[in-house]
C-alpha cells in the first residue's frame, strides 16, 4: 500500500471538493503484454487511465478519491508475427484480458474501500457486446466496467 499512499499523498494538493481518479502503472515495462513498439505500449496506458478518469467523472462525486495501482496488464489475444506488422489474434479462453491492479477508495479523508484484485475475463468472446468490439481495447474496459459495477459502486452507495 506504499504506493497508494504516495499516489494520495500527491493527490492531497487538489481540492478535496473534487471527485480524483489517481492512476498509476507500477513497471509498466515489465507488464505481461501491452504491445510491444513504445507508442503502442504508451497508447494503451494513456487509453487504460483515460477510462479510469472518464468513469470517475460520471460516478465520483466531489470529495471521492479512487486511487489505482495497475500492476499487470495481459491484453486479450494473442500476437502473432504478420506479413508486415505484428497481428493480434483472438481465440478465447485462455487468452482473455487479465489486469492485476490496488485500489484505495476515499470519501474525504475516510478509507471506505482498498484491495488487491486480479481480474480477468476467459469468457471475453462469448459475452454479448453492448459497445462496439472494434473500438481500441473495447474487452479490457468492459472488464473494469464489470470490476468498477461490482466493486467499487456498492463500496460508495454503502458510504455514501
Amino acid at each position: 500500500m506504499i504506493r497508494l499512499a504516495a499516489a494520495l499523498a500527491a493527490l492531497a494538493g487538489v481540492s478535496a471538493a473534487h471527485a480524483v481518479v489517481g492512476v498509476t502503472f507500477v513497471d509498466a515495462e515489465r507488464f505481461a503484454d501491452i504491445g510491444f513498439m513504445s507508442a503502442d505500449r504508451r497508447e494503451v496506458l494513456e487509453r487504460l487511465d483515460a477510462h479510469l478518469q472518464a468513469w470517475g467523472a460520471r460516478h465520483l462525486r466531489d470529495g471521492e478519491t479512487l486511487v489505482v495501482d495497475v500492476l499487470d496488464v495481459d491484453l486479450a489475444g494473442e500476437v502473432r508475427p504478420g506479413p508486415r506488422d505484428n497481428v493480434r489474434v483472438l481465440l478465447g479462453g485462455t487468452d482473455g484480458p487479465r489486469i492485476h491492479l490496488r485500489y484505495e477508495l476515499r470519501i474525504g479523508e475516510r478509507a471506505v474501500g482498498q484491495g488487491d484484485e486480479r481480474l480477468t475475463d476467459p469468457f471475453y468472446l462469448e459475452r454479448r457486446a453492448s459497445l462496439r468490439t472494434d473500438e481500441a481495447l473495447f474487452y479490457e474496459r468492459r472488464m473494469l466496467d464489470d470490476w468498477l459495477v461490482s466493486r467499487i459502486v456498492p463500496l460508495l452507495a454503502g458510504a455514501r
